[in-house]
């Protein structure tokens, strides 16, 4: 099973983690991904720092992130708003309650934004996908001009990408750009980061579970081929 920016998983991101930002996949080029020497090594050997977890939120585990601590924005007010002071004593990532993902989220399958991240200096967002109250991926949304800092960060954890390649984004003016996309594959967890996906200036990862991002992908081929009847 292929996952190597299979034009389906570009599909599938934005279908289900980007569809409220607008953004739209570009088309794939046809040539074979390039490897350097570490890459085909890595992959080779697997991937040797494959994750279960990311922010440490474990993948197919029940939702347990605790919410982000609020307080009232007066003593006479009604209204809530972050609690920045309490954060400072709070360790690892909480939910942003005060996003709307939150405030309009019914059931047990949707996606929260996640607060409280690891300091990079830079500014980025990070959403939880899950479904049936279980983690299943995660996205993040940044700055293109931020996009090699991270890819050197999740290098430094993550060990050498499996995959990588340049192609050409065409922006709406007519302008050229080039655009890396690199991914780490592993055998339950997979790692896949956009410089340009939709905008010329916004990066986007997904960091996912194999077999949820696999039934996605079954998922809306199924949905295709039964929309297709109605032509």
């Amino acid at each position: 099973m292929n996952f190597h920016f299979n034009s389906s998983i570009k599909f599938a991101f934005v279908a289900t983690a980007l569809v409220s930002t607008g953004v739209f996949a570009q088309a794939l080029p046809k040539k074979a991904p390039s490897r350097s020497p570490a890459q085909t090594q890595a992959a080779e050997k697997g991937w040797v720092k494959e994750p279960s977890s990311f922010l440490g939120i474990e993948f197919k585990k029940p939702l347990t992130v605790q919410n982000c601590p609020t307080t009232y924005i007066s003593q006479n007010s009604k209204m809530v708003m972050m609690d920045f002071e309490a954060l400072k004593s709070m360790d690892g990532v909480c939910i942003d309650t005060q996003d709307i993902t939150y405030q309009y989220q019914r059931g047990d399958s949707g996606k929260f934004k996640l607060f409280n991240l690891p300091n990079l200096g830079f500014t980025y967002k990070v959403y939880l996908n899950f479904k049936a109250g279980l983690v299943t991926s995660f996205t993040m949304e940044l700055d293109q001009s931020d996009f090699s800092t991270l890819l050197n960060v999740f290098k430094d954890r993550y060990g050498a990408p499996t995959s990588s390649q340049t192609h050409v984004f065409k922006a709406k003016n007519g302008g050229e750009f080039n655009a890396t996309e690199v991914a780490w594959k592993g055998k339950n967890t997979s790692i896949y980061m956009y410089e340009r996906l939709g905008r010329l200036d916004e990066s986007h990862v997904l960091i996912t579970d194999n077999e949820d991002l696999q039934a996605e992908l079954d998922s809306k081929r199924d949905q295709r081929a039964s929309e297709s009847q109605k032509f």
